[in-house]
């Protein structure tokens, strides 16, 4: 059996060969199956194309390709002269080709197809095999690829694949090709952290060097069809936990009232939480901090988890863990520092307890780079927002979005020296002792009418991917916030 990196797509009908469904014949010399069965009109964007010819294959596994479009007679003409120009050559999909028989390739593109659109098999020996077309309707829910890293050699001693569609308990046996290495796919149904998702688990390690891809269907789901690409990876080193870090198997975490902080390994690791109420499935990069919450401040929790690395080997454990005592958690969660209303009267800076205790704000500091600015009077439950406004603001502005009803308003000689910078400025939150409780960074550049804001109130501070520029109508003071994701 050979393999390659290629490229392949679906031309004109061909004469159907049996048990698949068929494209037409450009001529009488290669034939075009397409699996899932469909017409090469109306052809599935994840699929794999087989051509076959009468007794032996004209062209080699890595010369049968896939374009996108359709081909000129002058681009037949060069891949038959095998010199295909660069502007040609851009348009090769990714794929992954080997030879099944003497006389059968089979083309594995390695993304998702574009709907609507129409591509070209083609090569040396045969010219143009077929042309195919991307049906705009949807045949089977795809399931993305969540782990391993298209990007990172891993194998696939665990894989997980997650869509936007509930997943019902179910497992079936498939295969991944071209090695025939016999695999489960196997979804855990609702109620778990893997809802939603399909874990891919091979019955046995995959040879080194392997380029395996997997099923185009299974459960009634397309597969993201990123092939897997076997290589050595290192085993996972266990993290040294800093005195106030819990051990979370390899890892650590930092156990808080109503969360914990995981810390990333030195590889890339998916991480399994469970222990009601917590609930998580994700990835962390190396080093990467990530918040969980769902602990319940002072009760003892335990919490099972499985940390699987690129490779697919896991680590599966239980820890017991208890919450911390309840406290405040102010932070700065938005911030409008380019109104569209007059300026500086109409910015804000929005503040949210995130905490499981209410604080009172009298003797807290908004400090920008023009000084410090003390905070009056006002209780703070939490869940509860407020807005940090000058004196002169008004809540009937026509051209800002208005407070939500009944948002405190925390008037203020002024916001900054003479207003927030519009092109952005580093704001802090101090507590009454002086210590740091909240950063919030100058960037993104704010727009007009935009405000910056917090994806989510427990994102953390030092993490740039933490904040982005508001979407919806462009702000939501004392509201939560809305924002695209990343």
């Amino acid at each position: 059996m050979s393999v390659a990196l290629a490229l392949a797509a679906c031309s004109s009908p061909l004469p159907e060969p049996p048990e698949r469904g068929a494209g037409s014949a450009r001529d009488a010399v290669a034939a075009l199956a397409i699996e899932p069965d469909s017409p090469a009109a109306a052809a599935p964007p994840v699929l794999r194309l087989h051509v076959s010819w009468p007794e032996r294959a004209a062209d080699s596994a890595d010369e049968v390709r896939l374009f996108r479009g359709l081909l000129s007679s002058y681009h037949v003409g060069r891949i038959r002269e095998r010199a295909a120009p660069d502007t040609l050559l851009e348009r090769v999909v990714p794929a992954l080709a080997w030879s099944t028989s003497g006389r059968e390739i089979v083309v594995a593109p390695s993304l998702p197809l574009a709907p609507g659109e129409s591509y070209t098999l083609a090569a040396p020996a045969s010219g143009v095999i077929a042309e195919i077309s991307i049906s705009a309707a949807t045949d089977a829910p795809l399931m993305a690829r969540r782990w391993p890293p298209a990007d990172a050699g891993a194998g696939v001693e665990r894989a997980i694949f997650c869509g936007d569609t509930a997943t019902p308990e179910a497992s079936a046996v498939v295969s991944l090709d071209p090695l025939g290495l016999a695999a489960e796919v196997a979804s855990p149904g609702g109620g778990t952290p893997l809802a939603g998702c399909l874990q891919l688990t091979a019955f046995e390690p995959a040879p080194e060097g392997a380029l395996l891809v997997p099923p185009v269907r299974a459960l009634g789901f397309a597969l993201d069809p990123a092939p897997f690409a076997v290589t050595p990876l290192p085993e996972l080193s266990p993290l040294a936990c800093a005195i106030e870090e819990s051990a979370l198997g390899p890892g650590c975490a930092l156990v808080e009232d109503d969360r914990l902080i995981l810390r990333g390994l030195e590889l890339p690791t998916f991480w399994i939480l469970e222990g009601a109420p917590v609930s998580f499935s994700g990835v962390l990069e190396p080093g990467q901090r990530q918040v969980v919450r769902g602990l319940k401040p002072g009760d003892p929790l335990e919490l099972s988890f499985t940390v699987i690395d690129p490779a697919g080997r896991s680590v599966i454990g239980t820890a017991m863990l208890s919450g911390g005592p309840p406290r405040a958690r102010v932070v700065v969660n938005e911030v409008l520092a380019d109104a569209l209303g007059p300026e500086p009267a109409q910015e804000w800076v929005e503040l949210v307890n995130d905490g499981t205790e209410a604080v009172e704000l009298e003797g807290w500091v908004i400090e920008d780079v023009g000084g410090r600015v003390p905070l009056p009077a006002q209780l703070l439950e939490p869940g509860a927002f407020a807005l940090l406004v000058a004196e002169g603001f008004s809540e009937s502005s026509p051209w800002d979005a208005p407070p939500e009803p009944g948002t405190p308003l925390l008037r203020l000689p002024s916001l900054g020296k003479s207003g927030l910078a519009n092109s952005g400025e580093p704001l802090i939150l101090r507590a009454p002792d002086g210590a740091i409780v909240s950063r919030f960074p100058a960037s993104p550049k704010p727009k007009p009418g935009v405000s910056v804001a917090r994806r989510v109130p427990w994102a953390l501070d030092d993490v740039a991917s933490s904040f982005a520029l508001h979407g919806g109508n462009g702000a939501s003071p004392g509201a939560p916030n809305v924002v695209p994701d990343p």
